[in-house]
């Protein structure tokens, strides 16, 4: 309803281009996520992803390649089937969702969706087909990057948390530091339905600008976070543009 009324379109309109907008989505969904150790194509974002790493930390650290994280995507009412799984840490009715992405260009390559939001983000993860298993991902001193919601393994490095009585040490602090400079690697994409920027984590950004009648938010964000315009389409009297990072 708050989409139809900022458009000036209808309801059933605002739900039509959702449809439209997740089947073009969903039809280039192999082309851009995906992660096969044996592609040339893959090798080569995979040795991107390591210099980018090398250039923010040093040298010993471009082993790791990946980065994941968890985000909750809020239900609108609790679940009739088992709606207490579904009750998260933050107090919310929420599914889980993992998202691995490399870090130097945000492109993901894995994920997982759907998972009930009380699971603990370590949990979700070993949904991942990164996760199982690891081997074929990760080869000698590589590994991926995580938050401390999950466990440290040998192709899992994870920030130092602070004791529950007790400071971090001077070297885990910088460890962290430096860690943070890899891994802070979420962005945000411009809600035109809301005054806000919404938290979220996927490499493909769209808009769904009126064509007439309203302001153009994206020339402005597109600036301020490097997007390029890859296409567009024209539905119903809105386009829907669909920026990737540069």
């Amino acid at each position: 309803q708050d989409m139809a009324e900022w458009a000036g379109v209808s309801v059933g309109t605002v739900h039509n281009c959702y449809k439209r907008v997740m089947v073009a989505i969903l039809h280039h969904h192999d082309e851009v996520i995906h992660l096969n150790p044996e592609e040339p194509q893959d090798r080569r974002e995979k040795d991107r992803a390591k210099r980018y790493v090398e250039e923010r930390t040093c040298p010993q650290w471009k082993g790791g390649f990946l980065c994941v994280d968890g985000t909750p995507f809020n239900l609108f009412q609790k679940p009739g089937l088992h709606g207490e799984g579904f009750f998260d840490r933050k107090s919310n009715y929420s599914l889980s969702n993992q998202i691995i992405i490399f870090p130097h260009n945000l492109c993901i390559v894995d994920y997982v969706i759907g998972v009930p939001g009380s699971l603990h983000d370590a949990s979700a993860f070993q949904h991942t087909q990164c996760a199982w298993p690891p081997e074929r991902f990760f080869g000698e001193n590589e590994w991926l990057w995580t938050d401390s919601a999950y466990g440290c393994q040998k192709w899992c490095i994870v920030p130092f948390k602070r004791p529950a009585s007790g400071q971090l040490t001077r070297v885990q602090k910088t460890f962290n530091y430096h860690l943070s400079k890899v891994c802070n690697s979420s962005f945000y994409i411009f809600s035109p339905y809301s005054s806000v920027m919404a938290r979220y984590v996927f490499d493909l950004n769209i808009f769904m600008v009126p064509l007439k009648g309203a302001s153009n938010p994206c020339e402005s964000f597109k600036s301020k976070y490097r997007l390029q315009k890859t296409w567009s389409i024209v539905m119903h009297g809105c386009e829907v543009v669909w920026f990737s990072i540069t």
